[in-house]
């Protein structure tokens, strides 16, 4: 994929997009609520999660179990291994998405920006070995604002050294198109066919079914 010098930087969203863990965290906080004795629905457990920072899933969970508000850090310990054990016996990798990484990170900087702790995004790219591609990673630590809110995005920018406007976001829910849109960005949305359906149409730039799809000049058609 040549390099397109409208373009100064892509910033990827992790979850969904780069990586399919999103259907491992549903289950895994409905079996780690479970062994604390509360019955989640697997639908409620979708809605808190899926296309959400991991600041706003913990403020939702405290809200419903009271007791289970012991600290954003300490609850995100106490769900991981949960989530390992499925994560492990399971192939994240989306196809095309590793091979988008790579053909533009070979000549343009990318960036991670994701709602997820650091440390789950850092083992995420990790196993999908993609990790060198990046010059940038923001987790949840790092943006207190999650998605819709483009602070994430802007961030990136301001720490890539890049205008917004040159920005490429990669993203596969509402929430994060709109807070790629919020930024100023030219906004690609993955739409898998297997995935929950999302908003996107009609908001995003560019909708593909996988990022092996994706075309840089399909971002300016009709653009002088």
């Amino acid at each position: 994929m040549r390099r397109d010098p409208r373009i100064a930087a892509y910033l990827f969203d992790l979850d969904g997009t780069l990586a399919q863990t999103e259907p491992l965290w549903v289950p895994a906080l409905c079996d780690m609520l479970r062994d604390d004795g509360h019955d989640l629905p697997l639908d409620d457990s979708r809605r808190i999660i899926v296309g959400r920072s991991w600041n706003a899933i913990y403020d939702d969970i405290a809200a419903r179990f009271p007791d289970e508000a012991i600290g954003n850090a300490a609850l995100a310990d106490r769900l991981e291994p949960y989530y390992l054990r499925r994560r492990d016996a399971s192939d994240i990798r989306i196809p095309g998405s590793c091979e988008m990484v790579r053909a533009v990170s070979a000549h343009t900087p990318c960036a991670v920006v994701s709602g997820s702790c650091r440390r789950d995004v850092e083992e995420t790219l990790d196993i999908l070995g993609i990790r060198d591609a990046f010059a940038l990673l923001l987790g949840a630590e790092d943006v207190p604002r999650g998605k819709p809110d483009p602070m994430g995005y802007l961030l990136a920018a301001e720490r890539l050294g890049v205008e917004p406007t040159r920005c490429v976001v990669v993203e596969d829910s509402a929430a994060g198109v709109r807070a790629g849109k919020a930024a100023g960005m030219r906004v690609v949305a993955l739409t898998l066919p297997d995935a929950p359906p999302q908003d996107v149409r009609g908001h995003a730039d560019l909708c593909v079914a996988s990022l092996a799809d994706f075309a840089p000049e399909a971002l300016f058609a009709g653009v002088q």
